[in-house]
């Protein structure tokens, strides 16, 4: 067992994922989302447009004339992190971007001004927004908790179950108009009964799967279960959201496990006890974390996080190459857990999207020091004699990526 046990790992806190000839230097950080907030403090306001690209803009009431004007919510506006009014595209980058361009690289690929999928990007973000907000986080002017973004030709909306700003259903609406004399223009979507909210600051990467996935402004709502954002099929195009985001803001992270570890046991241990579903369903077993770490049971010689004969898409037959192949790993483990729901499944990506790593090479030097004398009769090395001796182990912290050693550690070793 010596040889899975250590007590240095290191990893820089940047994706692997790259993004074209852009620079990332390293992940953006999830705590930035409580930034976000309607009719935002002044000195919030520059951090918002540099992390997001947002400009929020106060609403105006209705007004019961003829013919009545509806009122407008207060409401985000994209702007991009460099101009004042709204923009009908997401800007390319060249270096750490702001939020919506990273989603929009992450889930579409695409690193140029992008104008085609600017409602698909701001719709999942907005989503995020409101499954990390709570219901307390409202426009002022309507009430609504939903946000809103409006950009150059149309308008992206969040996802709110509880929304005061939301008549309720047919066939007796109350209120109806909200608010009062003339309705609200955007009105929040309709709640969906089956969709999990959070409301609540992300404990982990793997929790931007509970978000909605809109996938085109002409597409209905789902029904009766919504799309979220996909960490549970292989070669899923959310993917590199778990490489790309991080809840930890340590430019050098210490104590991740490496993904690719050839010890089940590893796996197992982060993977037991970690709630299956919100919000509070009883967390993962013992037998299923084994069985999801190594299929049938624990054992070194089949691949770690593998259901399939032969652990043929466990990472010792295919190695990990970074976060965004976890949702391959929850695709072939996911049923050892529940067969039942994505989100079940992706307890796996919630367990270890954000505490292993494949980018770094950890090495241990062991070191002998040896201090004596030659006596005067010497003739060969093989005459020196040892009067005192000190060892040494010296670990050293590699990335694999850009070969830059980012820690080591002596440590004096008493026998």
């Amino acid at each position: 067992m010596l040889q899975f046990l250590g007590t240095f790992s290191r990893e820089i806190n940047a994706p692997t994922w790259t993004a074209g000839t852009a620079s990332l230097t390293q992940r953006f950080a999830l705590g930035n989302l409580a930034l976000v907030k309607p009719n935002p403090a002044a000195v919030s306001v520059s951090d918002i447009q540099k992390y997001f690209g947002l400009k929020w803009k106060t609403g105006t009431p209705g007004s019961a004339g003829t013919p009545p004007t509806p009122a407008v919510p207060g409401h985000w506006q994209y702007v991009g992190s460099s101009v004042s009014t709204p923009i009908d595209r997401i800007p390319s980058f060249t270096n750490n971007a702001e939020f919506f361009q990273l989603l929009n690289y992450a889930i579409n690929r695409t690193n140029s001004d992008d104008s085609t999928h600017i409602y698909t990007s701001l719709s999942i973000g907005a989503a995020i927004i409101d499954q990390y907000d709570d219901d307390a986080a409202a426009d002022p002017t309507t009430g609504t908790t939903t946000t809103m973004i409006e950009y150059s030709g149309g308008w992206a909306l969040g996802r709110e179950n509880n929304d005061p700003a939301r008549p309720s259903p047919s066939p007796s609406p109350v209120p109806s108009p909200f608010p009062p004399p003339a309705g609200m223009l955007p009105a929040p979507p309709p709640a969906i009964p089956t969709y999990v909210m959070l409301n609540r600051p992300f404990r982990n990467v793997g929790e931007l799967g509970y978000a909605f996935r809109a996938s085109a402004a002409a597409t209905p709502t789902p029904s009766p279960n919504p799309k979220t954002i996909d960490f549970s099929t292989a070669g899923s195009p959310d993917a590199p959201l778990l490489d790309l985001f991080t809840y930890n803001t340590a430019p050098v992270r210490a104590g991740p496990v490496n993904l690719n570890t050839q010890n089940p046991a590893v796996i197992a241990a982060l993977l037991k006890s970690t709630i299956t579903a919100e919000p509070s369903a009883s967390p993962m077993g013992l037998a299923a974390s084994n069985n999801a770490a190594a299929s049938p049971t624990p054992n070194a010689n089949i691949g770690i996080i593998a259901n399939t004969s032969g652990g043929s898409e466990g990472t010792l037959t295919k190695p990990a190459l970074g976060r965004q192949d976890i949702p391959r790993l929850v695709a072939a483990a996911g049923n050892f857990i529940s067969s039942a729901s994505e989100e079940q499944k992706e307890t796996i990506a919630r367990a270890l999207g954000e505490v292993t790593q494949t980018r770094t090479w950890g090495l241990m030097i062991d070191v002998i020091a040896q201090s004596g004398r030659y006596p005067p009769t010497a003739g060969t090395l093989a005459d020196f004699v040892v009067e005192g001796e000190k060892r040494y182990w010296l670990h050293v912290a590699i990335d694999r990526f850009t070969g830059e050693v980012i820690d080591q550690q002596l440590e004096e070793v008493f026998e």
